[in-house]
């Protein structure tokens, strides 16, 4: 069976949070963990690094240092209180991701506004 385009999104809205973006990432990674059993394609992992796909295992050790270079903007200057804006692409191997045999998580948390979660199957 192949799935094309299907989208699940999970959307929240939570009070203003003023964690570090070393927590924020901490709780990323912890839930793409949690992933990591319920299927092959979610224990593969590329962090999305502005455009620029690079191995999770590579980001995990410094989480902090990745996550502030995708902080939110306010009037087009960084803005923690704008949030962070997690991405992660998950496939069995590099060919397949993007296709019907991929997951696509992503997150903006951390923000004084909007914080949600989208997580996409076949995208």
């Amino acid at each position: 069976m192949n799935i094309e385009g299907v989208t699940y999104s999970i959307r929240s809205k939570w009070t203003p949070d003023p964690e570090l973006p070393a927590a924020i990432g901490a709780r990323f990674l912890a839930f793409l963990d949690q992933l990591g059993p319920l299927s092959p394609v979610m224990a593969n992992w590329l962090w999305g690094d502005n455009g620029v796909p690079v191995p999770l295992a590579k980001v995990r050790s410094n989480i902090a240092h990745y996550l502030e270079r995708k902080v939110g903007t306010y009037n087009g200057e960084p803005d923690p209180r704008e949030g962070y804006n997690l991405f992660a692409r998950g496939g069995l191997v590099e060919r397949e991701r993007g296709t019907s045999r991929s997951v696509d998580i992503h997150v903006h948390a951390g923000s004084r506004w909007d914080n949600h979660i989208s997580f996409e199957i076949g995208t």
